[in-house]
């Protein structure tokens, strides 16, 4: 699950796996992202994140620029530091690995802030939970998104929906539970 402990334990482990192996474009992809979730769920107290994010993630690109993975992470990067070409990068991923569940889901959080494009990002935040169906966080902002459009009935529906898919599952549950309080009304 997500937590400030876990993301700082993922990207710790992550800098040892570049250290240990600077060509492993995969390691510098994740490191990206999880810099970038890192520095989110500790309330930006990394400030050094974005920057190292970036680097992480063109570091990724230069050594495989047909990893999905580092498309989305460079998508991560350009949407977290408000820059132009994040769809643009997340389109490249996915279209390198239309099962890119990961970026598929980042896809659908960029289109969930645009104007006009609320259907493009349900259909994609659709497509991550059939993609993964036991993410999280794609559960949140389905429920998030459920509240918001469809009232607290069809909320209710879908949660106990959640609860099913996560049911015999502690490790899930608690994911979808912090994942679920954690969320702000902004879906990542």
């Amino acid at each position: 699950s997500r937590s400030v402990a876990r993301l700082a334990e993922s990207v710790a482990q992550l800098e040892q796996a570049v250290a240990l192996d600077s060509s492993y474009a995969q390691a510098h992809a994740a490191l990206a992202n999880s810099l970038l979730l890192w520095s989110s769920y500790s309330g930006g107290e990394h400030a050094d994140s974005l920057a190292r994010a970036e680097q992480a993630a063109y570091k990724a690109l230069a050594l495989d620029a047909s990893l999905s993975d580092a498309h989305g992470a460079l998508g991560n990067v350009l949407r977290y530091a408000e820059r132009p070409g994040a769809e643009d990068e997340y389109k490249r991923a996915l279209e390198l690995n239309p099962n890119n569940a990961i970026a598929t889901h980042d896809y659908a959080v960029l289109l969930s802030d645009v104007p006009g494009r609320e259907a493009d990002s349900a259909a994609l935040s659709e497509r991550t939970l059939e993609l993964d169906p036991r993410s999280a966080i794609a559960w949140t902002n389905k429920l998030g998104r459920v509240l918001e459009t469809e009232g607290v009935a069809a909320y209710q529906k879908q949660f106990e929906r959640a609860m099913q898919v996560f049911a015999g599952d502690t490790d899930g549950l608690e994911a979808l539970a912090l994942a679920v309080n954690t969320s702000t009304g902004h879906p990542y």
